[in-house]
């Protein structure tokens, strides 16, 4: 917490509506007072993710995830808290100034600068002598020098250690160049991880250079690609290459285009197709799809027409309909890519597009109806019939156009497919999760006031002057943040550690009610017995050592008026207050 002043998060989590937030990332539905959704965080078929609109809290019964919206935001972007924190405000709230640690940010910059450097290295290696080879590459590959230029694709020489100590000279610092992930200490000397290799930059929507990623001039080595490793501001798993080139025409047009590797995007470039991306050779995420989702309504992927494209093409599709988004693909020739289809002459206008689900259900069914294979049918059909159900949940009309053309190809009755699919949509019914889960080790009165001040907010005007009294340590720190918090429950989970920001959710879970009318004296007679119950605890070893010493004889009075008091109090007769 020491990046942020304290008040800016919590107005930041005032302002922001965690269900908007939530289901920007995942689909979600209202059951009850409640939104459950497939928990993200771990393998789930059933909703078992809880969001309280009311707490603004999350928690699952499935993993035990739980927290509050930048909890979330930090868990499925796999982002730092405070860049959570910054994420959130510069997406929902612009006007919010967040006070972000200026070291933190200071490193983040020398990165981006130093990267810069490397590019403009590589560049100018590309066009001396020794990058003769990696341009007589190119041009067999048949990229034109324009893309060279409009991708800046640069090159790495054999020497490893050139480009460090140009760097060094320059004034770069050893460990700002370590932290770029393009270059590593071996026994105190710099090194480029990239050696005789052609260099595409890798950047994010505002330009900036964040990583490489270098391929050989020759196939015959391996790996034929490696990237640089991931930094404080390259993510492989929410980066895309050739964002930068494609991010105006992916908007202008609502389209883009998910393709596979360096060559195939530049290649689609350089025949007019100037939406195309690239994943980095990983599968589709969460973070890359909500960064598409704000920019283009039409997802098409176009892989390697071979059986590891044709299998990366089904996961991507099943995890773009999870996420509410139904692709298209664009089908190459057998064995071709995009880079080789243009290559040997193919045409823009001779791809072909497809709907994704029925791309999905024909080659998952192909197979086994031409082979008569029962068994591999049935499984087929399984995982087409639970994809179709994700789109009936949502749109029932929608749905209806596949399972009649699916229905179709499988010549079965569309009224047995769509019960099939119409049983797997059904809404889920949360369960009855057992109340009492805590630890039996916590005393139960200490839980009851962390409860009152959990469901009660005004109550924390009591608690305050009985915190003494708590002997769980998870208990008190947890009251602790709640104080900190003036008792704003999301903005203490923010506060708390680890052990108290468990045990709050799991309070939260039971999900208590308490009387708007009368609860102040439910309050004060729980921790008046707190109080008292500590103080009888406390008195007889404090007598013993009274004895023989005044000052503890001094604090065993005081500690009797004090069990006088608070037992004269709930008989109704207050004595003075010492």
């Amino acid at each position: 917490m020491e990046n942020y002043k304290k008040e800016l998060i919590k107005e930041l989590l005032e302002r922001i509506d965690i269900v908007e937030v939530i289901s920007s990332y995942i689909p979600i539905k209202k059951i009850g007072k409640d939104w459950y959704a497939i928990c993200p965080f771990h393998p789930d078929t059933k909703p078992s993710l809880r969001i309280r609109d009311d707490k603004k809290v999350f928690n699952c019964f499935g993993c035990g995830a739980f927290g509050n919206v930048i909890t979330f935001v930090s868990k499925i972007k796999n982002i730092s808290f405070q860049e959570a924190v910054t994420s959130l405000a510069e997406r929902y709230y612009p006007d919010i100034t967040i006070e972000i640690n200026r070291e933190y940010w200071t490193e983040k910059r020398a990165i981006i600068k130093a990267n810069a450097h490397l590019l403009f290295n590589f560049r100018k290696f590309l066009t001396s002598k020794i990058g003769k080879p990696a341009r007589d590459y190119l041009q067999t590959r048949g990229i034109d020098e324009k893309m060279w230029g409009t991708f800046a694709i640069g090159f790495a020489p054999q020497d490893p250690y050139t480009i460090p100590n140009l760097l060094l000279k320059e004034g770069f610092d050893k460990e700002t160049l370590i932290k770029t992930g393009s270059i590593k200490e071996i026994e105190g000397t710099l090194q480029l991880i990239f050696r005789n290799r052609i260099l595409f930059p890798i950047t994010n929507s505002k330009g900036e250079v964040i990583a490489f990623g270098g391929r050989v001039l020759d196939d015959l080595i391996s790996p034929k690609y490696i990237n640089s490793s991931e930094s404080p501001v390259f993510r492989k798993r929410e980066s895309f290459f050739g964002i930068t080139q494609a991010l105006d025409e992916i908007r202008l047009y609502g389209k883009c285009i998910i393709t596979e590797g360096y060559i195939d995007v530049i290649a689609l470039h350089q025949h007019g197709i100037k939406y195309a991306v690239s994943c980095l050779g990983t599968s589709i995420t969460s973070a890359h799809i909500e960064f598409l989702r704000k920019i283009a309504s039409d997802v098409i992927l176009m892989f390697d027409n071979d059986d590891a494209g044709r299998r990366a093409i089904l996961k991507n599709i099943e995890t773009l309909v999870k996420a509410g988004i139904i692709p298209k693909i664009c089908i190459l020739p057998p064995g071709e890519d995009p880079d080789t289809f243009f290559a040997k002459g193919g045409k823009v206008e001779e791809l072909q597009i497809k709907d994704g689900i029925i791309y999905y259900a024909e080659y998952l069914l192909e197979d086994p109806l031409k082979k008569n294979d029962k068994i591999l049918l049935s499984q087929a059909l399984a995982k087409v019939q639970s994809l179709l159900s994700i789109i009936y949940s949502d749109s029932e009309t929608q749905a209806e156009i596949y399972i009649r053309e699916i229905a179709s190809k499988l010549n079965i009755q569309s009224s047995a497919l769509r019960s099939d699919i119409k049983k797997l949509a059904k809404p889920f019914v949360p369960i009855n999760h057992p109340q009492n889960f805590i630890r039996k080790d916590i005393p139960e009165y200490e839980l009851e006031i962390l409860r009152f001040a959990t469901f009660i907010p005004e109550s924390i005007r009591f608690v305050r002057e009985y915190i003494q009294y708590i002997s769980s340590e998870e208990v008190k720190q947890a009251l602790s943040v709640i104080l900190e918090a003036d008792g704003n429950l999301e903005f203490a989970i923010s506060l708390a550690d680890e052990n108290s920001r468990k045990l709050l959710m799991e309070i939260l879970i039971e999900h208590r009610e308490y009387p708007e009318i009368g609860w102040e004296n439910l309050v004060e007679s729980t921790l008046q017995r707190l109080a008292i119950e500590k103080i009888r605890r406390e008195l007889p070893e404090l007598a013993r050592q009274a004895v023989k010493d005044p000052i503890k004889k001094q604090a065993y009075l005081n500690m009797l008026k004090k069990l006088s008091y608070l037992e004269g109090y709930r008989r109704g007769k207050p004595k003075k207050k010492f």
